[in-house]
């Protein structure tokens, strides 16, 4: 049995006694309990009869990505914050972003997390997210 201590040290999943991978609001969770929490997000949406997806930067490792998992009801919003977030970059290499340069497309099923993934894309940019369904 470890102590909430012992947990947080030996980077132990706050929910059970497997190995953390991520670290999401000050818990650290295993895959398991990463994919349960979002499948609770998930059903309170439906419930609410909300169609949303989640949406995860291409940050390299799954668990980085995780860790910022975001929520979106429509394309256009999703569309909405990337250009912000390239806004906030101050590049000079920022590609134009609208609804007609974004692309959704299936690309696998991830089994650690249990999410059907798609793959978000800029035109003259490339990847840069997943999305766990196609928005409509």
């Amino acid at each position: 049995m470890f102590t909430k201590l012992r947990k947080w040290i030996f980077n132990i999943c706050s929910e059970c006694e497997r190995p953390a991978k991520v670290s999401r609001r000050g818990h650290r969770l295993c895959y398991d309990h990463v994919r349960a929490s979002i499948d609770e997000s998930m059903r309170e949406f439906e419930i609410a009869g909300v169609d949303a997806f989640f949406y995860r930067n291409n940050a390299g490792r799954l668990a980085e990505s995780l860790a910022d998992v975001r929520i979106f009801k429509s394309k256009a919003e999703l569309v909405q914050s990337l250009g912000e977030s390239f806004n906030e970059s101050e590049s000079e290499l920022i590609p134009e972003i609208n609804e007609s340069t974004v692309h959704i497309k299936f690309y696998t099923y991830d089994n650690r997390i249990g999410w059907p993934t798609h793959k978000v894309t800029i035109d003259n940019y490339g990847l840069v997210g997943f999305t766990n369904k196609l928005p409509e």
